[in-house]
């Protein structure tokens, strides 16, 4: 039986991406692998905890963060305005399921820390011969 060519397709997505680095936009990500464990970081400067939104999707983690600066109070007007209304989303692809019900997130001092438990190999079963 033929091999899925969506599967097959995403495979070589990931291997190229092994390979090259393209620039990212949005925040900067560290995903590093432990025993059991993925631990994303992402620096979020400016943002608060409110304004972050994560969503995972099988192997997809989602990140988006959004932020819009406080209003001038009635009467008042801009002489400089650099600062502006931002908005990040980020998608990062993980390289093993995690178990979606025992990820923890935390937020300080403007990073993001994600830790997702890696699921047993589900695609593997030794089966006992009698």
């Amino acid at each position: 039986m033929p091999g899925n060519p969506f599967s097959d397709i995403e495979e070589l997505l990931e291997r190229m991406s092994d390979e090259f680095t393209f620039p990212s936009v949005g925040p900067k990500v560290d995903l590093v692998e432990h025993d059991g464990e993925f631990v994303l970081s992402a620096d979020l400067p400016g943002f608060d905890r409110e304004e972050i939104d994560l969503t995972l999707r099988g192997r997809q983690l989602t990140l988006s963060a959004e932020t819009d600066h406080e209003e001038l109070e009635e009467g008042a007007r801009y002489i400089r305005r650099e600062r502006e209304h931002r908005g990040y989303s980020r998608s990062i692809r993980l390289p093993a399921a995690v178990d979606a019900e025992a990820i923890e997130a935390s937020f300080e001092n403007g990073v993001l820390q994600i830790v997702l438990p890696k699921l047993g190999d589900e695609d593997h079963h030794r089966i006992d011969v009698d």
